[in-house]
């Protein structure tokens, strides 16, 4: 929901350096306290990677229809542990990978596969 509202006020989601200040309050804490920290902040770290990711290739889609992030076509291309959805999704590069702009979403509706429910298609520009 977070990522939603966010694309929906204009804002681009992130964490800014929440996983660098946890990093730097480790060594403040008891010892038996720090590898809970340090988790933490790893996970936060790799939200803040996911975030970025998500953000380069998907803000376009992301800032016309917020609520795309609940559609499959989010879910395959940001591929992150931090979203819930569906693996029936698949993306296909219409040119390269690093052409985000140019690309064909296939979601299945089915769990066999057998009916197609969402066909998109992002040109480049």
């Amino acid at each position: 929901m977070w990522v939603e509202a966010s694309w929906t006020f204009g804002i681009s989601p992130t964490i800014l350096e929440i996983p660098f200040r946890i990093s730097l309050a480790v060594e403040y804490v008891e010892a038996k306290a720090r590898k809970e920290l340090e988790t933490l902040a790893e996970t936060m770290k790799r939200l803040s990677e996911n975030l970025s990711r998500m953000n380069k290739h998907s803000a376009k889609v992301l800032s016309e229809t917020p609520n795309e992030i609940w559609l499959p076509s989010i879910n395959s291309l940001a591929d992150s542990e931090f979203l819930v959805g569906t693996n029936d999704s698949k993306v296909s590069w219409l040119s390269c990978p690093e052409e985000t702009e140019s690309i064909l979403v296939v979601s299945q509706v089915s769990d066999d596969g057998k009916e197609v429910g969402v066909v998109k298609v992002w040109p480049s520009k």
